[in-house]
């Protein structure tokens, strides 16, 4: 089955995707509004709203932060300072979707925490894991050790039996940057894992709109999203008959598929340059 048979991808440049996407401008920028914990876009009550946790790790300093900040719609220009993340930071991401006939606004509660407050804060790992749906494991295209540190971290995560879904994110993905870590390394790590990679740059021009940046998804990254579909679409999955089921009883919060529709809700937020 393809994935866009069941998600809209070219729906938020549609008249009606336009009107709904209305509710997540900044009218004062017109780009991407940021909700903070306690804000929720005000779309109109007849649509769903389907909340997933999602916790983001990796080496300090690969750019998990800025990861948020750029799905957010944030602005994150290029700077050569770092700041390590002290405690939890909670980012809430809206992002409407259409699937099949039903419009779903997804609540994406993405948790990040520092490297040294997860060593020194016992109780912090254990809250971020906590009934997590997805671990979205970051790395940086040009730190080559931020790369071979993600089979013994993703082992780590997934080692209490529990069962998330799985997002490697790759950053510093920019052709003028100087990769270390090569498309054949990229590849195997894929077809071993089964988990494909997500590359991007977080890297903010200042010239584009964040909320038009969003709209349209190219060739390329129909491919990506019709290879995620079919790592996640596996006897696990629920079959289609059910899904709709789900979604006319309003039921699509249920757990039994939310390994790959937190995956199609995420990718569908965001479109390579």
């Amino acid at each position: 089955m393809n994935v866009g048979n069941i998600v809209s991808l070219e729906w938020q440049s549609s008249a009606e995707g336009e009107t709904i996407l209305q509710y997540f401008y900044n009218p004062q920028t017109m780009g991407r509004k940021i909700f903070g914990v306690l804000e929720r876009p005000s779309v109109p009550s007849s649509i769903e709203e389907v909340s997933y946790k999602l916790f983001i790790t990796g080496k300090s300093g690969v750019g998990k932060s800025a990861t948020v900040a750029r799905l957010a719609g944030a602005a994150t220009k290029h700077t050569n300072s770092y700041t390590e993340t002290s405690g939890i930071r909670k980012s809430n991401l809206y992002w409407p979707v259409k699937i099949w006939d039903k419009i779903i606004l997804f609540k994406l509660q993405f948790w990040d925490a520092g490297d040294n407050s997860i060593k020194k804060y016992s109780h912090i790992l254990p809250a971020c894991r906590e009934k997590t749906d997805a671990n979205i494991f970051v790395f940086s295209l040009m730190d080559s050790n931020s790369f071979l540190d993600l089979p013994q971290l993703m082992s780590k995560m997934t080692q209490d039996g529990d069962n998330p879904a799985n997002i490697v994110i790759g950053t510093r993905c920019n052709v003028l940057n100087r990769l270390e870590v090569s498309s054949a390394e990229l590849k195997e790590f894929e077809q071993k894992w089964q988990v494909p990679i997500l590359k991007i740059d977080n890297k903010w021009s200042g010239e584009r709109n964040e909320v038009h940046e969003t709209l349209g998804i190219s060739g390329h990254w129909r491919g990506f999203l019709n290879a995620v579909w079919q790592i996640v679409d596996s006897p696990r999955s629920i079959d289609q008959a059910l899904i709709q089921e789900q979604l006319e009883k309003n039921e699509l919060h249920a757990p039994v598929h939310w390994h790959w529709i937190v995956l199609i809700a995420m990718f569908s937020i965001y479109t390579p340059e």
